[in-house]
């Protein structure tokens, strides 16, 4: 039996790669249908790689639960939490404490910030926006440093990425002007592998091991003793004592014959049963 920590390396090994290419698979479909630019999606796929690998390793843990039902169930309500608290639901301010804490370390809201911040980063300047200077004293309506002629503040976003993330962030607690990819994968990456680790201990303590097999020697002796009582009662059932019984006895001798038959099979059937017993065995000792 091969230890804990041989299935849960080699596991890993497959599992990353793989991925990956579940992200990739995932994403390159989106860029094309809704041509977002390409050079965001290197970081995007580092991001939704690792983010796949962090809730890998939560449904592996969760998977050693007593029944598998309290494991999904566990996996959604942790799912859902991220969710719920990534900030574009709820503002963080909005969220009273500790719970608030959840916000801020679980990795679904990393997982959005840095995939805002690498697509919007990169996105070409849109058309509409105007810069301005908000000292200015002709430009008063000028709070953010761009204005959209003939459009209401609220509904100017900016032309620029940098623009756009500072008027989400006024409305979305999530988004940031700010780069913080580095950062956000590190704790991605941080959940994945404490989940690895927890794994792995879990694991290692719920296998005990088997029960010690029956010694080969002693398991040969027990078949050699069943295949002997059973070819003795064969060659006895044989030599019985129908030819003992009188020619006119013919009813008699009739009854012998079929008792005689009787146990012929039953004998075979034994040593068939005992022949089987003794392959199947060497078959488990062989594994």
């Amino acid at each position: 039996m091969y230890h804990p920590s041989a299935y849960v390396l080699a596991h890993g090994l497959v599992q990353l790669p793989m991925m990956f290419a579940l992200a990739a698979a995932s994403l390159a479909p989106v860029f094309a249908i809704a041509d977002w630019p390409w050079s965001a999606f290197p970081m995007h796929l580092v991001i939704s790689a690792t983010t796949l690998w962090a809730f890998e390793g939560a449904a592996q843990l969760f998977s050693l639960l007593p029944h598998p039902v309290i494991g999904l169930l566990t996996f959604i309500v942790t799912w859902f939490t991220g969710l719920l608290m990534n900030g574009f639901m709820l503002p963080a301010e909005k969220i009273f404490w500790p719970v608030r804490i959840l916000t801020y370390i679980l990795p679904l809201r990393w997982t959005v910030r840095a995939s805002a911040y690498a697509l919007f980063h990169d996105t070409p300047s849109y058309s509409g926006a105007l810069n301005c200077s908000p000292s200015a004293t002709d430009l008063s309506f000028c709070t953010k440093g761009f204005y959209c002629p003939g459009v209401p503040p609220q509904q100017c976003w900016g032309a620029t990425g940098p623009q756009i993330l500072t008027s989400l962030s006024q409305v979305y607690d999530v988004y940031s002007s700010d780069d913080a990819s580095v950062w956000a994968i590190l704790i991605i990456c941080a959940w994945a592998v404490g989940y690895k680790v927890v794994y792995f201990q879990t694991l290692s303590k719920a296998i005990t091991g088997e029960a010690p097999r029956e010694p080969l020697d002693q398991h040969r002796i027990s078949l050699n003793e069943q295949l002997s009582r059973t070819s003795s009662l064969l060659q006895l059932s044989r030599t019985s004592s129908i030819d003992l019984l009188p020619d006119s006895d013919e009813q008699h001798r009739s009854h012998a014959r079929s008792a005689q038959r009787s146990q012929a099979a039953h004998a075979k059937r034994a040593i068939q049963k005992a022949t089987l017993s003794r392959g199947l065995s060497r078959l488990s000792i062989a594994e």
